[in-house]
């Protein structure tokens, strides 16, 4: 990716500092007249609403601080209101990866805004009913997982202010006959950052052996990151694998992941919740933890989310009822509804609390099951 970036500083010494500690994180140009990304040192606080009123989209605002700065004081300064973001120097590599996602969290808010307006527009004009907003809302909607024969899935994730994070992933085996599922939500950007990097290690080896049990493979990823792991440090983590000859779900479940399931013509039912042990350093609170499974047969439906959006939705029990109001409709309207829920008491460019993720796995009506 090519990131423009530009400096309002007291003293360009900074600037060449700063630059020394964005270098690797840059490919291409640097600073250009229509910069994302503005630098700024608390110096020049008082400057900044000025330096942002003849541009014409105002980049994304980052404040750089000494450690010896005084973040109390700092907030009472004009112009403080106009950023978007904090970095404590030196600036590191970790920093730039949360800070880069906070940017585009705050785009797509400020693109579902401008959106907004239009659609409201076009109904007053054309007289239309929500029809319309729905449609443009669904093509909006990035499908982030290629097609999987028997399997269609959605999904949905909203960045949260929350330390640390959620990440979620679905993915075929080598040889097609096992799909894995994968959701976890971290306590602290270190272990994030640390488990993330675990995966990327060992998603060849996952992929390519596909015979480790799905305990024996959280039981791997837990020795990888205990090393990188606070006393403080909990992990809520959910991997299942479905074997597409039978259509058997069979996961190990940690902490606070929560899975619910409707099978077809029924309601949902929440198989896991908040009662599962979370994966620490400490071992023994999740060793005898045992594995599940699930048989899943055509038609049925199953959600996979984090506490984000269960927080949002107001708890376990509205949630559930939730999906139960969207079961018979398209698993995109389902995790909209999810999204709205998360976003109705924020304001526009608020974030959540805590990051959001949610998986909608629908089983295709055609499926056999040799077993």
């Amino acid at each position: 990716m090519s990131i423009a970036i530009d400096f309002l500083v007291s003293d360009p010494i900074l600037a060449h500092r700063w630059m020394d500690g964005l270098e690797d994180w840059l490919e291409g140009p640097a600073v250009s007249e229509t910069a994302p990304f503005l630098f700024c040192d608390p110096l020049k606080l008082g400057e900044l609403a000025a330096h942002l009123h003849d541009q014409e989209k105002k980049p994304f605002v980052v404040l750089v601080m000494p450690e010896t700065e005084n973040f109390n004081a700092c907030m009472k300064k004009p112009g403080f209101e106009c950023v978007d973001e904090l970095l404590v120097e030196p600036i590191r590599p970790l920093d730039l990866a949360f800070l880069y996602r906070r940017f585009l969290a705050a785009r797509q808010t400020e693109d579902l805004a401008t959106l907004a307006g239009q659609l409201s527009r076009s109904v007053v004009e054309l007289r239309e009913d929500l029809m319309l907003a729905e449609k443009i809302q669904k093509s909006r909607l990035p499908t982030k997982f290629p097609a999987m024969k028997g399997l269609t899935v959605r999904s949905r994730y909203l960045a949260g202010m929350r330390s640390g994070g959620d990440y979620f992933d679905v993915a075929e085996n080598e040889d097609g006959s096992k799909i894995s599922l994968l959701m976890s939500d971290s306590s602290s950007y270190g272990l994030s950052s640390a488990l993330l990097t675990t995966l990327m290690r060992m998603t060849f080896f996952i992929s390519k052996e596909g015979q480790k049990s799905p305990r024996e493979t959280v039981r791997m990823i837990h020795q990888e990151i205990l090393r990188s792991m606070k006393d403080q440090d909990t992990l809520s983590f959910f991997f299942g694998q479905i074997d597409r000859k039978d259509f058997r779900l069979r996961y190990a479940h940690y902490g606070k992941i929560h899975l619910f399931r409707a099978k077809k013509g029924e309601d949902f039912m929440q198989v896991e919740g908040e009662r599962s042990p979370y994966l620490s350093k400490e071992r023994a609170a999740w060793w005898d933890h045992g594995e599940k499974e699930l048989v899943l047969y055509p038609e049925d439906r199953l959600v996979v989310c984090s506490d984000g959006f269960v927080g949002g939705a107001g708890g376990a029990d509205r949630l559930l009822s939730t999906l139960n109001g969207y079961r018979t409709k398209e698993s995109v309207d389902l995790l909209n509804q999810l999204a709205f829920f998360a976003k109705r008491s924020l304001a526009d460019d608020e974030l959540p609390g805590e990051d959001c993720s949610a998986l909608a796995l629908d089983i295709d009506a055609r499926i056999l099951r040799l077993a």
